[in-house]
């Protein structure tokens, strides 16, 4: 699993904080990923720290969204 800093422009904890911003309580909450074909740990330990209680990918995801089997722009 990849490493990354604690950074706010990742989508987990954007995802979060939209969801206190709007009022939600993520206790307990579920995140639905699409675009991604894994979470680095730093994300994984930000979802636990704000209650999330599991996440999901599409299936296959890693073959999908991989950049190597992306069409150059």
């Amino acid at each position: 699993r990849q490493m990354c800093i604690r950074d706010r422009t990742h989508s987990e904890p954007r995802a979060i904080q939209h969801a206190k911003d709007s009022g939600h309580d993520t206790n307990n909450a579920v995140i639905y990923m699409y675009g991604h074909y894994d979470v680095c740990d730093s994300c994984i330990r930000i979802m636990r720290e704000n209650g999330i209680s599991a996440y999901y990918v599409v299936e296959g995801a890693k073959t999908r969204f991989s950049q190597s089997t992306q069409p150059a722009l």
